[in-house]
């Protein structure tokens, strides 16, 4: 298996929050910690980290830039996953990108059972099976991103048992810049994500991976220009923060801003 740095959205269940009066309109969510170091001091492979700041130019906005990207799908029918992609796609037409899906077909064969019966699979063997199919990204895409009906789970899991703990992972920072690492992992099915709610879990699970190859690291994230719920309720903080169900169906400023950058740089104008 290659050994990459991991980029993992973490959805470690530590416990339940029920909801109080003061809180009577927040679906409670259970509350997110993050279950290793995002290894964020070790970007896509330049000798000396990667382009941003030096050559990639932060603007948040500007003229439409289309992003092709290729969708693979294991377990996940073609209009769930259209469903999906146009929900990120909204949160990505905040910086004037357009996502340009196709999708090919994937299947994973399950490594283990969740406690509800859910199939599981490793998440970086996830990863690895992408990019074995695809060693690069077909004519015309800049990413690959896999939907999996699987249960992901960390690499050291020796019970394959499933435990809700990753949403997703991403070859590197910055990784539509380096041929062989344009590669985005994410779970299109999750007992917790509700389709159709302000803030689904899916959704912002394949669009933080996808932050990620775009340049987007975890400490770009904050809870403050999230939705206004209370604290580590889902809606507190904005999509590329690692605290998995807290998050928003939203970009900050600043993650915008270095997103539509690399837009600029690997899109079509």
């Amino acid at each position: 298996m290659k050994v990459r740095p991991r980029f993992w959205l973490a959805a470690l269940l530590v416990s339940s929050v029920g909801a109080t009066a003061s809180v009577a309109q927040v679906r409670p969510y259970p509350v997110s910690m993050p279950t290793s170091a995002s290894h964020e001091s070790s970007p896509c492979p330049l000798p000396n980290g990667d382009a941003y700041p030096y050559e990639i130019t932060p603007t948040g906005t500007g003229p439409r830039v289309v992003l092709p990207i290729l969708v693979v799908l294991d377990g996940i029918a073609i209009p769930e996953a259209k469903r999906i992609v146009s929900d990120v796609g909204v949160m990505y037409l905040a910086m004037n990108v357009t996502l340009a899906a196709t999708y090919a077909p994937l299947t994973l064969k399950a490594d283990g059972v969740a406690s509800d019966g859910q199939p599981t699979h490793g998440v970086s063997a996830a990863l690895d099976a992408v990019q074995k199919r695809y060693p690069r990204p077909p004519a015309g895409a800049v990413l690959v991103h896999l939907l999996t009906a699987k249960d992901l789970l960390e690499d050291n899991n020796p019970q394959r048992d499933g435990t809700d703990q990753i949403l997703g992972i991403a070859d590197c920072i910055g990784g539509v810049r380096f041929v062989g690492e344009q590669f985005s992992v994410s779970e299109g099915r999750y007992r917790f994500a509700k389709a159709g709610a302000p803030d689904d879990l899916i959704v912002i699970g394949m669009a933080h991976e996808m932050g990620h190859l775009l340049g987007a690291q975890h400490h770009y994230g904050n809870c403050v220009e999230g939705r206004t719920r209370p604290p580590l309720f889902t809606g507190s903080c904005t999509a590329m923060s690692q605290f998995g169900p807290a998050n928003s169906e939203i970009f900050g400023a600043f993650e915008r801003s270095v997103l539509r950058g690399y837009a600029d740089l690997v899109g079509t104008h």
